[in-house]
């Protein structure tokens, strides 16, 4: 599931056919995380570095999301404002596969604003699969300058 979330963002759907420059949405975001399902409802394996402020840099097809404290994801936005990262965690002792998968509006006053959906599995013991479980959750980030 999370490689297909990545795949069609980076790929593109029937949105991305018609050419174009995908936009420039390199800046300074705050996080919101609106919410988690699975994995007990344990909103810790994303909201505690997931909320909070995130910085978008890099060219469109080769973006950094970053979270702060080393916690980089690469990713992209397309012609269509979709946009995906991806990318391992290692956090409180677990290993975290995260995915975030959605798109990019702006707003009234130029600055952009993100949609997306958290899939995060975690893994508590790599050993043992059967312990894994999956955390989804719904996040929104405002632009709060461009770079």
């Amino acid at each position: 599931m999370i490689g297909a979330l990545f795949l069609l963002a980076c790929n593109g759907g029937n949105d991305d056919t018609g050419g174009g420059t995908p936009p420039d949405v390199t800046g300074h975001y705050n996080v919101i995380l609106e919410g988690v399902t699975g994995c007990g409802d344990d909103p810790s394996w994303i909201q505690d570095w997931c909320n909070g402020p995130l910085t978008i840099t890099g060219e469109p097809s080769s973006l950094d999301f970053d979270f702060q404290e080393e916690i980089i994801f690469s990713g992209s936005v397309l012609v269509s404002r979709g946009y995906s990262f991806a990318g391992p965690l290692v956090y409180n002792g677990a290993d975290l596969d995260v995915a975030n998968a959605g798109s990019f509006t702006m707003d009234d006053k130029g600055n952009w604003t993100m949609e997306g959906d958290f899939e995060v599995v975690v893994s508590t013991d790599p050993k043992f699969k059967s312990d894994d479980c999956t955390i989804n959750g719904p996040m929104h980030a405002v632009m709060i300058s461009p770079l």
